[in-house]
């Protein structure tokens, strides 16, 4: 939570060629439903800059849909990123 605190509260844009979030367990924090939060995330990367983020298990074809699930945290952080306009992709693993 300090670095996501340290990113917003400074406005630090295109500085970072890479971001790793380790966010292992997605469900028990705020910050990862929190779009602004998100999006100081990603104007914090260089124009070529990439963010890999541990958000836990990833989905799988098994699993109930999203919004019945037991991640919706997980869920909704995929769903800022994918709103995002300056996210050029997003691979899932």
């Amino acid at each position: 939570a300090d670095a996501f605190k340290y990113i917003v509260d400074k406005d630090i844009k295109d500085e970072f060629d890479v971001l790793v979030v380790d966010g292992l367990e997605p469900e028990e924090h705020e910050e990862y439903t929190n779009s602004y939060i998100i999006d100081a995330l990603v104007a914090s990367l260089t124009s070529d800059g990439v963010m890999s983020v541990n958000i836990g298990m990833a989905p799988s074809i098994l699993d109930p849909r999203a919004d019945k699930g037991v991640h919706p945290k997980r869920e909704l952080l995929i769903n800022n990123l994918e709103a995002n306009p300056q996210i050029a992709s997003i691979h899932i693993y």
